[in-house]
């Protein structure tokens, strides 16, 4: 498979435009195994006709859709499953990409040559554990075989992609010498529940994360994913599901997502106006762990942040297939690489981002702020880990003589990780020594900032007044890191410092920042600070955030605030509203859905109000 110059030159313009740029389609629910863990089949469900299947490839292509995912079930139980591949192939002069999602069990020689002949670019192959379990019956042992005929017939790449839980973790690394003289690409995706919310937490996970990245030559999102797995899923992104990212079930309809069914509509009704309205915060980002939908959102949502990945993978899709890895996960590898031409002209401007309201490109009063911070929660992480030896001084509990290094040398990434070092929960013989950086103004901004994030994790009581002073650092990176770290710090003088900057402070990062810590403190007072800036905050994505907050705080004062949200100018804070209310609304829930529902225009968000009120009046 090579990205030729259609592909690219049509793949550009998804960037810009309001189309569709990729597409997950299900053959069939059906499936040859009962995994435990999957919610995705229905034993003895029907194949779908391949003329109905073909009929969708063609609307999809109407969209303009360029990657097609085939899924179940199981794939391989569609007897047509090459003609469809061909059928996508047929279109934009051979340039669409198509996958295949599949278990393995049922490859053959003659199936890996149809597909060959029909030009299918990948596969990914589900495999989970070494040997089989209750819990999948995805074990190498039973697939191997398949694994070595795919490795000597195939002439498109494979992918083997495992479901990270409490099952394989001690045996992963066996999983992966296993396999190593096989020509193929590895990841693994995170386990998740009922709605796509991640469903593993734990920093045993963190050290396989550290070791392989989600997808190998690919981790756009793993600094969310490391954020998750401690509990942490405030770190804001928008959801391209039903906009750039399409998931057909096997009735026809388009979905956000596999896990997101209450929201659908037939494929066949879907113009690219429709797809629009679904470019909004969606309730259900928080705690998302679906790769295949974050990877499409980050990437075509955060171009500029996701360049230099996509050059990468660009290149390492030109490679030859045989006796060579892929680097490239099966699910997004064509979205991904035709960034590698897209991006510079986001990049200069050239051309605009129309509907991408997101914190990336939303971030032009802040510059100094996005270049140091990103959107990380440690300000210094992306700037200055870079070496191994400084990336591990901060994943892992640093030696003191790399601490006496750092505190005495001149070099600021050096001090800076030393910060990190010593900011270890409960180390209060610390607190003195960084309160003095943060306070002296005259030191470097990226010092004191790094001071906070230290004092943050200490989050002992003395450091709230420190914390507090410091969001009237002149710096506006020193009072982001301020702010979040106030949010762990159990006071209730903390609350009214992180009240004080949510209202007053100029950059909406920092009020952004205060409100995600507000959030933490779960004190029910703070829900009329909250209130009180939701009626006068003029960033969406700060009064998205605050509705998240008066979710996590609950409660009536929080619950009437949420109401209010119902009215909002934006329809992605409207949604998020709703379904916060149908969580902690108590006697509210009912009349302000029902009140909000009658006056809402906006086909996304009335889809999730009537969800939600419908959620509620199942309730007992």
């Amino acid at each position: 498979m090579a990205v030729d110059k259609r592909f690219v030159l049509t793949g550009a313009k998804r960037v810009f435009d309001s189309r569709p740029m990729y597409a997950q389609v299900v053959v069939t629910d059906d499936c040859n195994l009962t995994c435990a863990y999957c919610d995705e089949y229905t034993p003895g469900a029907p194949i779908i006709p391949v003329d109905t299947m073909r009929s969708r490839i063609d609307k999809l292509d109407e969209l303009g859709v360029l990657v097609y995912d085939f899924l179940g079930g199981e794939t391989l139980m569609h007897p047509n499953i090459a003609e469809l591949v061909s059928h996508v192939k047929s279109k934009r002069g051979g340039s669409n990409l198509a996958t295949i999602i599949t278990n393995g069990f049922l490859l053959t020689k003659k199936n890996i040559c149809a597909l060959n002949d029909a030009g299918l670019d990948f596969m990914q192959v589900s495999v989970d554990t070494l040997h089989p379990t209750n819990w999948s019956d995805k074990s190498l042992k039973s697939v191997l075989p398949k694994l070595r005929l795919l490795a000597e017939t195939a002439a498109f790449q494979v992918e083997i992609q495992s479901v990270l839980n409490e099952e394989n973790l001690a045996n992963y690394d066996e999983f992966r010498r296993t396999l190593q003289d096989l020509p193929f690409a590895f990841g693994f995706s995170i386990m998740h529940g009922k709605g796509g919310r991640i469903a593993i937490s734990g920093d045993k996970y963190l050290s396989l994360l550290e070791k392989y990245g989600v997808f190998e030559g690919v981790n756009f999102y793993g600094e969310h994913l490391k954020e998750m797995l401690r509990g942490d899923y405030s770190r804001p992104w928008k959801c391209l599901g039903g906009y750039k990212f399409l998931y057909v079930n096997a009735a026809g309809a388009i979905q956000w997502c596999a896990q997101q069914r209450g929201i659908a509509y037939d494929l066949m009704s879907a113009t690219p106006e429709r797809l629009s309205a679904n470019n909004v915060h969606k309730p259900c980002e928080a705690g998302c762990s679906l790769g295949c939908v974050r990877m499409v959102s980050h990437t075509l949502g955060e171009p500029v942040k996701t360049f230099t990945a996509s050059v990468k993978l660009a290149v390492g899709m030109r490679k030859p297939k045989k006796g060579v890895p892929a680097k490239t996960p099966a699910a997004v590898a064509a979205a991904l690489a035709l960034w590698a031409l897209a991006a510079p002209l986001a990049a200069s401007k050239t051309l605009p981002l129309p509907g991408y309201s997101s914190l990336a490109t939303a971030s032009l009063d802040f510059p100094p702020t996005q270049r140091l911070i990103g959107e990380s929660e440690e300000p210094l992480a992306e700037l200055f880990i870079q070496r191994e030896d400084l990336r591990d001084a901060v994943i892992s509990p640093p030696s003191s003589a790399l601490l006496l290094k750092g505190l005495s040398g001149t070099d600021p990434r050096n001090t800076a990780n030393a910060f990190y070092g010593l900011g270890t929960t409960n180390r209060v013989s610390a607190v003195s020594y960084l309160t003095n950086v943060l306070l002296k103004i005259t030191g470097a901004p990226e010092l004191r900032a790094a001071a906070a994030v230290a004092l943050g994790r200490i989050a002992d009581r003395s450091t709230a007044e420190p914390l507090g002073a410091a969001l009237n650092d002149p710096s506006a990176e020193v009072r982001y890191a301020a702010a979040l770290a106030l949010g762990r710090v159990p006071v209730d003088s903390a609350a009214t410092h992180l009240s004080k900057t949510l209202r007053s402070d100029p950059s909406w990062w920092v009020r952004y920042a205060a409100a995600i810590a507000l959030g933490r403190t779960k004190k029910s007072f703070v829900s009329i600070a909250l209130r009180e800036r939701l009626l006068l905050e003029p960033q969406w994505q700060v009064r998205l955030q605050i509705v998240r907050s008066l979710q996590d705080i609950a409660g009536t004062h929080a619950a009437e605030a949420i109401t209010l949200a119902l009215r909002d100018e934006d329809s992605g804070v409207r949604t998020a509203a709703a379904l916060a209310l149908a969580e902690v609304g108590g006697d509210l829930q009912l009349p302000a859905l029902h009140e909000a529902l009658a006056v809402e225009t906006d086909l996304s968000a009335r889809s999730v109000l009537s969800a939600a009120y419908r959620r509620v009046l199942a309730k007992p």
